[in-house]
């Protein structure tokens, strides 16, 4: 990709303006020293009478949690209730961020409510073969990718060497197996693959399979004005879900 690919990338920007933008990221508080996260920070840029913002962050407002990230059970209720009580602005920028671990599926929101699916080299290692009950499979983040998006949304997902999403970048063949499961289960609920970019040990490990797209090597330097994260990109996908539902098997 070039400078104006990531921009379209990261951004999701659109040509034409649209009455209403809905946006999940995971990882909404963006870096562990507190810079905002790509996506949070692009919302006044774009072309939307109304943005709707849905974060979740296994981080997010510890005050008033007071419970681990990983304590799976407490948080749910609590942030259950503040999505049913946030009140959302008619127009412009409509933004909240809940704690929600993003191992942990599904996520708090009703079938068909985002244009764009977001998750940003920000959270560890979300896709894991199947050693939890909170950790989903391929296909199960997959699903539940295609459960949030409406009809014609997207997905965009990074990750750099450092296992964020898929485990660390040295379990080479672990890695590669779990990219192509995503890839074929995105496949299967038809949805059309834009980008796919991969590191040069990983495009190894892809060549071959039937994505119907050229595989590109994944380059940091052109995705450096967007983003906060230093490592090196491993793994870059844009897929847009079919214009009508298609239901997981």
């Amino acid at each position: 990709m070039n400078r104006t690919d990531y921009q379209k990338y990261l951004k999701g920007m659109s040509g034409k303006r649209l009455d209403e933008l809905a946006i999940f990221e995971i990882g909404g508080l963006g870096t562990w020293d507190g810079k905002g996260a790509p996506i949070i920070d692009s919302l006044p840029q774009r072309k939307a009478k109304k943005v709707v913002y849905r974060g979740i962050d296994a981080r997010a407002h510890p005050h008033i949690f007071g419970v681990s990230p990983v304590d799976y059970e407490k948080y749910r209720d609590r942030s259950r209730q503040m999505i049913r009580e946030h009140t959302g602005k008619e127009e412009g920028i409509d933004a909240l961020t809940i704690r929600w671990n993003g191992q942990d599926v599904p996520y708090p929101f009703s079938d068909g409510s985002f244009d764009e699916f977001h998750c940003h080299m920000v959270t560890d290692s979300i896709v894991r073969p199947e050693k939890s009950a909170y950790k989903p499979t391929p296909e199960g983040f997959a699903d539940e990718v295609n459960r949030l998006l409406k009809p014609h949304g997207r997905v965009y997902i990074s990750t750099d060497r450092k296992g964020h999403f898929f485990p660390a970048w040295h379990e080479t063949e672990q890695y590669a197996e779990l990219a192509d499961r995503l890839i074929q289960r995105l496949r299967t609920l038809e949805f059309s693959i834009n980008v796919l970019d991969a590191g040069r040990s990983l495009q190894e490990d892809l060549l071959g399979k039937d994505y119907s797209i050229q595989i590109g090597e994944a380059n940091f330097y052109p995705l450096r004005h967007f983003t906060y994260i230093t490592h090196h990109i491993d793994f870059a996908l844009i897929a847009t879900k079919a214009p009508h539902p298609v239901r997981s098997k």
